[in-house]
């Protein structure tokens, strides 16, 4: 979250820095658990660091790091939320991650006031069912 150029707008973090340090803790060995990448930049972010390691380890780049994620559809879209709106989340992660699937994805949904929630996890559970994702939280 500390990445996010939207959540910390006057952050002075160096992003090149920032890939640098994380491509440092993959190789050191952190495998597990780069979460809440959904986070704006910081799924950019990893992905450069997954197409860096790629160039030195090819397709085993990709199994070098469990890559979790959290599904937030935006507050206004919460009453009419579909399963148009799943893919277009989901995929719009796999795309600034530049992968074709993820390991996990945690569900989050901003008001349990607004109905809708069981059919949107009903979506992403069927989501899952075409190999975009792994775990659903």
């Amino acid at each position: 979250m500390q990445l996010s150029r939207r959540h910390v707008p006057t952050s002075t973090i160096d992003h090149q820095r920032a890939i640098e340090d994380t491509l440092f803790f993959i190789r050191q060995g952190l495998r597990r658990s780069i979460s809440e990448i959904f986070i704006f930049g910081v799924e950019e972010l990893v992905g450069e660091c997954l197409r860096r390691l790629r160039c030195y380890y090819g397709k085993n780049a990709r199994h070098m790091i469990q890559l979790h994620t959290k599904y937030v559809p935006d507050t206004h879209v919460l009453p009419r939320h579909s399963f148009h709106d799943v893919q277009k989340i989901v995929d719009r992660s796999l795309q600034r991650l530049r992968v074709d699937t993820l390991d996990l994805v945690q569900f989050h949904w901003w008001d349990y006031e607004v109905r809708g929630y069981v059919e949107a996890m009903l979506h992403l559970q069927s989501y899952k069912g075409k190999e975009k994702f792994g775990y659903l939280a």
